[in-house]
């Protein structure tokens, strides 16, 4: 079944790649199920990592580029 994700999350996952997807939908859902907190994607080199953060507003995905 899948979660009913903010606009913000679907329209992120529409543009994803497809390969990211896995790594970012069960954040958002993570982040949905909390209820509190927002998701930040942190892509570092080749490699992108998503968490769930008390720092980005709930409904939000902030990115953080790290070389």
């Amino acid at each position: 079944m899948d979660h009913h994700l903010p606009a913000a999350y679907q329209k992120y996952l529409d543009a994803a790649p497809e390969r990211q997807i896995g790594t970012l939908r069960p954040v958002m859902v993570e982040s949905v199920a909390e209820g509190d907190t927002g998701v930040l994607v942190r892509f570092m080199g080749s490699e992108v990592h998503a968490m769930t953060s008390q720092t980005v507003p709930f409904g939000e995905i902030r990115e953080e580029h790290m070389e």
